[in-house]
């Protein structure tokens, strides 16, 4: 979710930029947007300009960067954090900022307690990856693999059923390969994450690159990506900034012209019954909230493997995933239109109020952020019981015209 102001506005001073024609203020993004440092940015101001126009994953490539850059530019994104009390959001609501690291298989770096993501390069079988995780059970981190170059397919099928999901770089492989990677892990429910170096290329004539960055926008939504990776580079921080939202726009567009029917239709055949439970009500939502043509899901949970399930189903709205632990509000950030909120309230004294009181909570972001208005329709997943391990109550409520308590 990204607020972008209506009027340009420039503080040189404290180089926060926001020069975007928009007719919105905000957008909600249902692609998400990881930045790959090209260089060592030790500003928390250009961090922040980063995060105010739409990334919401960080990765530091250390294989690229050493210790020393690696430590400034965490310093600079955690203190990019702190400048909210100076520059408050239009809304008081707490962010979540992913941090991914990139690693060699054959060297390992080690790992900073505000890490939320692993991305390994280099991985040519699957052993490699369960010694890896073998050496780290500290850890217990998401893992994506970087795929740069081909693999025979039963390698691919490996590879991405013991990770948590791949970076694909477009850059050396062909299209017709990356197509078939991509509904790999579609059928195996991991992530994806579309690395297109044209993108710089294509906008470096700027004014004449919107409709290209168009139709490679429209190429990450109709294969169904989770996300897009966007190199940093050596160009101005404003420069950046405004490619970033030219992305983020176009996905937008990309994602309005989609036949959301068509594609629940599409993914439900690819499913085979019987299915466990909690992918049986991810698809019952889904399906709910397509006929009753329901403004968001909203889902209630403590993994975060719920939103996972929903973003597989193809859902045609937004999904609000409601936890109160920071860390499964950041590595949300993994899936396709999933919205991660954190619910920071006092505990009810039961659990039907405390469902109640996370629900007025979304609620209310959503209504005051302008996602839905009085009078749409919601659905809702939550546990019936504390403690119950899954999602297996499902509802559909009408957001009122007062969110009180």
């Amino acid at each position: 979710m990204v607020w972008w102001a209506e009027r340009k506005q420039c503080d040189e001073a404290c180089r926060i930029y926001d020069k975007f024609d928009v007719k919105e203020d905000r957008i909600f993004q249902s692609v998400n947007v990881m930045f790959n440092f090209g260089e060592a940015l030790e500003d928390p101001y250009d961090i922040r300009a980063l995060l105010k126009s739409g990334v919401n994953i960080f990765n530091v490539d250390r294989t690229i960067l050493d210790d020393k850059l690696f430590k400034k530019i965490m310093t600079a994104i955690a203190d990019s954090c702190l400048l909210s009390e100076k520059y408050p959001e239009p809304l008081e609501v707490w962010r979540p900022v992913t941090i991914a690291v990139t690693m060699s298989i054959k060297k390992p770096a080690n790992i900073e307690r505000e890490v939320d993501l692993i991305i390994l390069k280099d991985v040519s079988k699957e052993e490699d990856v369960f010694d890896f995780k073998e050496l780290n059970k500290d850890w217990n981190l998401p893992i994506l693999i970087w795929i740069s170059k081909y693999h025979f397919e039963y390698i691919i099928n490996d590879l991405i059923q013991v990770s948590d999901g791949i970076i694909l770089d477009h850059t050396y492989v062909c299209e017709k390969y990356c197509n078939e990677i991509i509904q790999l892990c579609k059928k195996k429910r991991k992530s994806v994450f579309c690395l297109k170096p044209e993108i710089w290329e294509d906008n470096t004539a700027y004014k004449g690159s919107k409709r290209k960055l168009f139709v490679i926008a429209s190429e990450i939504v109709n294969v169904g990506a989770d996300g897009i990776v966007v190199n940093g580079s050596t160009q101005t921080i404003t420069y950046q900034t405004e490619i970033t939202r030219d992305i983020v726009a176009a996905l937008r567009l990309a994602e309005d012209g989609l036949n959301s029917e068509k594609e629940f239709e599409k993914m439900r055949k690819q499913i085979e019954p019987p299915q466990m439970t909690p992918m049986t009500v991810a698809i019952a939502a889904t399906h709910a909230a397509l006929r009753c043509r329901a403004a968001a899901i909203m889902i209630l949970t403590c993994t975060g493997k719920t939103a996972h399930l929903v973003s597989c189903c193809a859902p045609a709205c937004h999904v609000l995933a409601i936890t109160k632990y920071e860390t499964v509000a950041k590595q949300m950030h993994l899936y396709r239109k999933v919205i991660p909120l954190l619910y920071q309230g006092d505990r009810a004294s039961n659990w039907q109020k405390e469902c109640r009181k996370r629900v007025l909570f979304g609620t209310k972001l959503g209504v005051e952020t302008g996602l839905f208005r009085e009078g749409a329709k919601l659905v809702v997943l939550a546990p019936a019981a504390e403690g119950a391990g899954y999602c297996d109550r499902v509802q559909i409520v009408t957001v009122p015209s007062r969110c009180e308590e």
